[in-house]
């Protein structure tokens, strides 16, 4: 994440000095705010861009690979690997040694897909921006009432200990309105431990269960859809490969106008290959697991913009959500 101007000017003032450089070039890259220097690392720079045969050029410096990962469980491991790293990071820990986790009747594979519904019109299902960040109202209820299912179903490890939750978004908008749902909880088992954020908050991280949003764009991705970041690689990757034994991605359906062009499908073409280890549903599957009702939340959420003046009293559905492009408010009934 160091940006290259400032890796640069110490090796640079050290030219006869030994640099070792340790990192992932399959990480998120620098944050940076000039256009110019933005998805720029000191990985591009030196044109390091395969794990099969590591080079870098004009000048060809020594590069080792590390080649094993630790975290997941290889079902997970194989997905990242293949995805991000041309199959090239073998997995120590074996499927066998996966956490088991039961929720009711309910009971998840190490991949778990779950496609929700997209639409341009003012619903539920719109994709809208809060001060340009993107949100979908429909994926974060449900990824809220999702964590709250979670958290009231899971069993304590079987070493006692909680299951540790994360839950992330490429986006902060999206993220922060599930966190401001889940601090006005009711309160859950102790059995979970729940975090979240956006993709970039948890490069680091590791967490038992990870729940990838993957919410789009507000504007579409008809141009540039590789810099949005639902689509950026290296993003998805950090997302993914931040689950040691279950991780649930939650992506448009196949309906989604810009479908083709989600990155997240190549991921879902890759994790079919296990397919033991996969489960796909639909939203409405889940919500039928939970509520009883397929359309449980479409049936019990009213959305509609700010008005010049409003008046709140009790809500008449269970979610009331008034959202424009500055801020969003959402009633809990």
């Amino acid at each position: 994440m160091i940006p290259l101007a400032q890796i640069l000017y110490p090796i640079y003032r050290c030219p006869n000095a030994t640099i070792v450089i340790a990192g992932d070039p399959m990480q998120i890259e620098p944050i940076v705010h000039e256009e110019m220097w933005k998805d720029e690392n000191i990985y591009k720079m030196v044109q390091l861009n395969s794990f099969k045969s590591p080079q870098t050029r004009p000048v060809r410096f020594d590069v080792t690979n590390l080649t094993t990962q630790y975290r997941a469980v290889p079902a997970i491991g194989d997905l990242f690997s293949k995805y991000a790293y041309e199959g090239g990071v073998s997995s120590d820990r074996i499927q066998s040694s996966q956490k088991r986790l039961t929720l009711g009747d309910f009971i998840p594979k190490s991949v778990n897909f779950i496609t929700f519904t997209v639409e341009r019109m003012q619903s539920i299902y719109s994709t809208q921006q809060i001060n340009g960040s993107n949100v979908h109202v429909y994926s974060a209820l449900f990824t809220f009432e999702f964590a709250k299912f979670v958290a009231n179903k899971a069993p304590a490890k079987d070493n006692g200990m909680p299951w540790k939750v994360g839950i992330v978004s490429p986006y902060h908008a999206q993220a922060e309105i599930i966190n401001k749902l889940w601090e006005q909880r009711e309160e859950v088992s102790a059995n979970v431990e729940i975090s979240i954020g956006t993709v970039h908050g948890f490069q680091g991280d590791e967490c038992d269960i990870i729940i990838a949003v993957y919410n789009p764009p507000a504007s579409g991705m008809v141009r540039a859809s590789d810099k949005t970041f639902i689509n950026k690689k290296n993003i998805l990757n950090v997302a993914i490969s931040r689950a040691q034994d279950y991780l649930f991605i939650l992506m448009p359906d196949k309906d989604y106008e810009h479908f083709d062009n989600l990155q997240a499908k190549n991921i879902g073409v890759i994790a079919r290959e296990r397919r033991e280890e996969l489960t796909l549903f639909t939203a409405q599957e889940i919500e039928k697991i939970m509520f009883g009702d397929s359309h449980y939340l479409e049936h019990n959420t009213f959305v509609t913009t700010h008005q010049l003046a409003n008046v709140y009293t009790s809500p008449s559905s269970k979610y009331e959500v008034r959202i424009d492009d500055k801020s969003v408010d959402i009633q809990v009934k």
